[in-house]
């Protein structure tokens, strides 16, 4: 849509406008109403998101989009429990969709509820399969939560050549790496990978602490 377009383009006055427009046209769309949260999450008016979120969840109760975006709120919000009770209630409603599990599992690694991981975990593999490298990426965020190094390690290994097609997996992964190398004393290796992700990306600042942390403990402070 134009709206996307514009806000792809960093023109949020344009993509306000185009998304105006729309509703005028189709209020209860709810690919307007999502493009109206987006357009009010963007430009922090949360009294507003949330306005939207009201109307779309009393209309599309079910509809993973509409579950994710009322979740992006609370976490906009700073309730985390909140975020986490609206997708596990979402999963209830809609059943088990890749992305809102995807979005639970990763709200509840950030909050150390590592049990509540593997239940959403099993969901995942259910539904895509244990092979999938997305998933391999959050059992080894797991395994580091759980400070499990080597097998944390070996797993990235395993995922790094499945997502070279994908830049911000890419570096995720080696980021990830660097940790556990660090971690494991393998400082020649968790150089290497900052320095991987410093090749694509200069400015990482994580990159740049993990390559200098790599250099100091080899004895090269300079």
């Amino acid at each position: 849509s134009y709206a996307k377009w514009c806000r792809q383009r960093g023109d949020l006055p344009g993509a306000a406008s185009a998304v105006k427009q729309a509703a005028a046209l189709a209020p209860d769309d709810p690919e307007t109403l999502l493009a109206s949260f987006e357009i009010f999450l963007a430009e922090r008016k949360l009294d507003e998101a949330a306005g939207v979120v009201r109307t779309a969840m009393e209309k599309y109760a079910s509809d993973d989009r509409i579950i994710r975006a009322a979740a992006m709120l609370a976490i906009q919000q700073a309730a985390p429990a909140r975020a986490i009770e609206i997708l596990q209630d979402g999963i209830k409603k809609a059943g088990p969709q890749p992305a809102l599990a995807f979005m639970l599992a990763d709200l509840l690694l950030q909050e150390n509820q590592l049990a509540e991981v593997d239940k959403a975990m099993d969901m995942l593999k259910e539904s895509l399969g244990s092979s999938n490298p997305a998933i391999g990426m959050l059992e080894a965020r797991l395994l580091i939560a759980r400070q499990q190094w080597l097998p944390a390690k070996q797993k990235l290994e395993r995922v790094r050549p499945l997502v070279t097609a994908s830049a911000d997996l890419t570096r995720q992964v080696n980021l990830l790496l660097g940790q556990c190398h660090e971690q494991l004393g393998q400082y020649d290796e968790q150089l290497e990978a900052n320095r991987r992700v410093l090749g694509d990306d200069p400015t990482s600042l994580a990159a740049r602490v993990g390559a200098a942390t790599a250099l100091a403990a080899s004895g090269k402070p300079e």
